[in-house]
């Protein structure tokens, strides 16, 4: 037997005609985007989400652009600690030859990915917080009131969502430092210590 988890040609059914009303009644007025109708449910999806305020906007597409901005975070940390290794190759080295382990020197550049990755959660999130209030006290940006229904752009800061980014941008500072970390821990002493 299946189950559908949503029916929504029974719910259209039960809400036929009030939808059928309201479309004709939108359509008469011609307000396909910015109706009083859209301003309500923003006010009411704000309410239920616990937020001062909402708006729809999004898209696949906002996905898809801040997925390749960390991607780009993430090569520019895993750069960053490749070019370290290259320069520090002769005391890699030299360390090696003096004894030290390789899981010591993987908890070296593990460490320095995650100060990497905290310094910068840390700095973004600073910055990120300081421009919100800037920008909730000030009005900075300031948008048509006719057209978008507020005379400015509120920004919500939400301390745990700050909070939660922040220590995952960290995990993924370290987790982008394992590739050069494991590339150190290859170094041959005698080799390094020839290294130019």
């Amino acid at each position: 037997m299946k189950v559908p988890f949503v029916n929504l040609g029974l719910q259209y059914q039960s809400l036929k005609e009030q939808i059928l009303e309201k479309f004709d009644e939108i359509s008469e007025r011609g307000e396909y985007v910015l109706s009083s109708e859209l301003r309500e449910f923003e006010e009411n999806f704000a309410k239920y989400c616990g937020t001062r305020f909402a708006a729809g906007v999004g898209n696949g597409g906002d996905a898809l652009f801040f997925s390749l901005i960390a991607l780009v975070g993430f090569v520019n940390i895993i750069s960053a600690l490749a070019m370290i290794i290259i320069d520090k190759t002769r005391q890699i080295g030299l360390l090696k030859s003096l004894g030290l382990s390789k899981g010591k020197l993987y908890q070296v550049f593990l460490i320095k990915g995650l100060i990497i990755g905290a310094a910068g959660s840390l700095g973004g999130s600073l910055l990120a917080v300081l421009l919100a209030l800037l920008q909730n006290n000030f009005k900075l940006i300031t948008v048509p009131e006719d057209v978008y229904f507020m005379d400015f752009i509120p920004i919500d800061v939400n301390a745990p969502d700050i909070l939660l980014i922040s220590v995952l941008a960290s995990l993924a500072s370290v987790f982008a430092a394992l590739w050069p970390t494991f590339r150190s821990g290859q170094i041959q002493p005698a080799d390094a210590l020839k290294y130019e």
